[in-house]
């Protein structure tokens, strides 16, 4: 499962912000989910200013709308909101809180589970 982390980049300390995304990131690791952190980008963009605010909201449009979901992290951020937005205009659910993205990747998991479950008792029933 691939989930897009939104949230602040240029607004507030770089620092702490690429820190956030990256915790944040580890968290959804650490629970077996695949974190797509587009702040890590702007070290490419510190080491080569090639592209702008602009084109780099259409590339991050292009990774949302490969995922699975969308984690709106707090702080102030236009793009972040902007990426909401076009998560929720092509139906990728969004989250705001890491707690309530697990709960549903639970539910999702538990869902697949039993589907197979079902599916296997299917073929199993067509043997006999």
């Amino acid at each position: 499962m691939l989930v897009y982390i939104a949230g602040p980049l240029s607004k507030g300390p770089l620092e702490m912000n690429i820190r956030n995304a990256v915790s944040v990131g580890r968290t959804l690791l650490a629970s077996d989910i695949d974190p797509v952190i587009p702040h890590l980008y702007c070290f490419m963009e510190m080491m080569f200013p090639l592209q702008d605010y602009e084109r780099w909201l259409k590339f991050d449009f292009e990774l949302i709308k490969r995922c699975d979901a969308l984690l709106r992290i707090p702080g102030l951020s236009d793009g972040a909101d902007r990426e909401v937005s076009f998560a929720v205009d092509r139906g990728i659910p969004v989250f705001f809180d890491v707690e309530t993205l697990l709960l549903w990747k639970k539910h999702i998991d538990n869902s697949q589970v039993q589907e197979l479950a079902i599916d296997v008792q299917g073929l199993e029933s067509s043997e006999v």
